[in-house]
């Protein structure tokens, strides 16, 4: 009986893990939709431009998100314990890996849109996530939460 009551609780906390990780995929897929709508509004792509920018540009930020990913997830860097100088070496690493990938796709896009199309494209990229975090903020004081 008691492996009965140990299966069922654990089918429910994975059901339950598992539910939230598609939720949080789902409200990615929307947010990366909106940003490509955005930025595609913002940037007047021709054609051209477009087939060769948007496999750039997923290129890109799949690379960002990598070096993101790598980062060391501990946060307890409070703590006496923890290994205060390997995280900085770890963040001046991280750091310069993630500079060294903007210069990289900075020229690629500078290639395949032209230059002033590249800031643009930065400044708007900047421009949407602050527009985002807006939002965000906003929903919580009202208690909304979450994204449409």
């Amino acid at each position: 009986m008691k492996k009965i009551g140990l299966l069922l609780t654990a089918f429910v906390l994975f059901s339950s893990v598992i539910y939230g990780q598609h939720k949080r995929a789902e409200i990615m897929e929307r947010v990366e939709s909106r940003k490509i709508a955005f930025l595609s509004d913002k940037l007047e792509l021709s054609p051209d431009e477009a087939q060769v920018f948007w496999p750039l540009h997923n290129s890109y930020q799949e690379e960002i998100r990598g070096i993101h990913r790598s980062k060391d997830a501990r946060r307890d860097f409070m703590n006496d314990d923890y290994d205060h100088e390997a995280a900085l070496e770890k963040l001046i690493q991280t750091e310069e890996e993630e500079l060294a990938i903007r210069k990289e796709f900075a020229y690629k896009f500078k290639d395949a849109i032209g230059a002033r199309k590249t800031i643009l494209y930065y400044h708007f990229e900047r421009k949407f996530k602050e527009d985002l975090l807006q939002e965000l903020r906003e929903r919580r004081r009202e208690g909304a939460g979450g994204l449409k």
